[in-house]
């Protein structure tokens, strides 16, 4: 799912906790959304949040961690979602 602005809370988290497996899948696709998530969690996080009955706070810099990580697989990574074709003898 693309995030947007009009993006629930809960579309974020979702969207984050779904795409953790980028690398173990080897998707870049994957490691795009899961970056966009981690963004979209980065500017939108709540300090604390109530999770059954409890009170958490979150950590920021894991996720900006986490942020970087994906950021570094992707680079590493990204040319191997598509095939570069050779044209190099069409006008012969």
């Amino acid at each position: 799912m693309d995030l947007k602005s009009t993006s629930t809370f809960s579309d974020v988290t979702a969207a984050y906790e779904n795409n953790l497996d980028y690398d173990l899948a080897g998707s870049p696709s994957k490691c795009r959304a899961f970056i966009q998530a981690a963004r979209f969690l980065l500017r939108r996080q709540p300090d604390e949040q109530e999770l059954d009955g409890e009170r958490t706070r979150d950590n920021p810099e894991k996720i900006q961690a986490e942020l970087a990580k994906a950021e570094s697989w992707l680079a590493a990574n990204a040319a191997t979602n598509y095939a570069l074709a050779d044209f190099s003898g069409i006008r012969s």
